[in-house]
């Protein structure tokens, strides 16, 4: 079992967009936002990781993604969804356009967001399965980028939370944090005394 954990490290490798319709995009901003603005804007937001070094078909156990909230929120029912760019090395979105049309993995849910508090870190539900798409990819190298999309998954208006971006003076930026084990890890199986072998070995010139 092996750990790694990424954060932003690029202002404009976080920010949050209008994720059904509309051009509002905010690469820049010292928070992003998901969930259900009161003007009616539905927000998504994206995050995208560097140097993710995990072997290409590793398996992952956990992906999880830890903020810092901007501010105090407790607007309900907040309730988003979860998912990876399905690329094999993702750049950073440049409109809520090209953000919306990107390749996604399957959906983890985030549902019933509770209260949220300046300065106190919440972390999201396990997406080790979308991220496993990813790792997946035929294409997907150690080394490369992950893209993170958290959108809006039906949330009530006035239902948003906004964590700390890349670009806040105070808290830090998102985290990730993945388990996986490695790819090609070999087993060793001993045998002991077969057949009565003082040396351990293969019976027979198996090998």
């Amino acid at each position: 079992m092996a750990t790694l954990n990424v954060s932003v490290t690029a202002s404009t490798d976080d920010g949050n967009y209008a994720c059904v319709s509309g051009t509002n995009f905010q690469p820049t901003n010292t928070y992003v936002t998901f969930g259900l603005a009161g003007g009616g804007i539905i927000h998504g937001t994206w995050m995208r990781f560097l140097n993710v070094t995990i072997p290409q078909g590793s398996t992952i156990s956990s992906a999880v993604i830890t903020f810092v909230s901007s501010s105090n929120f407790s607007g309900t029912v907040c309730d988003v969804k979860i998912n990876c760019e399905d690329a094999d090395n993702p750049v950073a979105p440049t409109t809520a356009a090209d953000a919306r049309g990107r390749a996604r993995t399957s959906n983890t849910l985030w549902n019933g967001l509770g209260s949220w508090t300046t300065g106190t870190s919440y972390a999201t539900p396990n997406f080790s399965a979308s991220l496993q798409t990813v790792i997946n990819r035929v294409g997907f190298a150690s080394g490369n980028a992950i893209q993170v999309f958290i959108d809006d998954n039906g949330s009530s208006s006035g239902a948003t939370r906004q964590p700390a971006s890349w670009n806040h003076a105070t808290y830090a930026e998102p985290a990730l944090d993945i388990t996986y084990d490695l790819v090609g890890q070999p087993t060793v199986v001993r045998f002991q005394g077969v057949f009565g072998n003082p040396f351990n070995q293969f019976p027979f010139g198996a090998s």
